[in-house]
């Protein structure tokens, strides 16, 4: 993980990290601090925590007025791993005691004498519900906390390193959500500062989200609003509807 306050386009440390660095997985993360908070390294992202790393644009509506809503509902475990003061990163504690919970046996799955057990959830999906309900979460507290002058913004990526989900979701007008856009199938790459996709080597998919089209090529699709990106370490890439009703 590198994490630092500087702009990226004159960071040289990250020119110099990028240069060398290989990995099946990358969360890239370039934004403006939160109106009103101070720039601190503690509050950049990606957030990370056990296999997980976490990034977020955009707001939690009434974040003053729910932060100790979220900090009271939290385990040990995940109130420890918060060290900045953003909503983003109370929105990632929440988001890892879903996932452990997730991960936890159903009753009827520990029951060894029951052939009914349900299948257990890949890791892409196990993240995806996990999110699922952390929005969920979010959007229950801002409401009963009597801030509907205020909407949310979850525009989120969550990676174990191997899978992804991301979700694009808000409760305004749909026409008013954060941009998110998918790519899948090809390889980016760029050329004396030119880039553009091109055909990946066979068993090299490739799949990229971003919040704006990194090209001018063909194949960037709008992700819908209120939806979450599934990406399975295959690199097989499906959405699914949030459950949450923004309205």
């Amino acid at each position: 993980m590198f994490r630092a306050i500087t702009p990226a386009w004159n960071n040289t440390n990250l020119q110099s990290l990028a240069r060398v660095t290989c990995s099946g997985c990358i969360l890239a993360h370039v934004r403006a601090a939160t109106m009103g908070a101070a720039a601190a390294e503690l509050n950049c992202h990606p957030f990370t925590a056990g296999p997980y790393a976490f990034m977020h644009n955009g707001d939690v509506a009434g974040f003053s007025a729910i932060r100790r809503s979220m900090l009271e509902r939290l385990s040990d475990e995940a109130f420890a791993s918060i060290r900045g003061n953003t909503d983003s990163e109370h929105v990632f504690a929440l988001f890892q005691d879903q996932a452990r919970e997730t991960r936890r046996p159903s009753p009827r799955s520990r029951n060894n004498g029951s052939r009914s057990a349900p299948a257990p959830l890949d890791p892409a999906e196990r993240l995806a519900d996990a999110l699922g309900r952390t929005i969920e979460q979010v959007v229950s507290m801002s409401r009963r906390a009597g801030v509907e002058k205020n909407n949310t913004y979850l525009n989120i990526a969550v990676s174990d390193g191997r899978c992804a989900a991301a979700c694009r979701f808000t409760t305004d007008k749909p026409e008013e959500a954060l941009s998110l856009y998918l790519h899948s199938g090809t390889r980016y790459v760029c050329d004396g500062g030119v880039c553009r996709m091109v055909n990946p080597a066979r068993g090299k998919r490739a799949v990229l989200l971003s919040s704006e089209r990194l090209s001018d090529d063909p194949g960037w699709e709008v992700v819908p609003n209120n939806h979450i990106v599934v990406i399975r370490e295959d690199r097989s890439v499906f959405r699914r509807e949030c459950a949450v009703v923004a309205a």
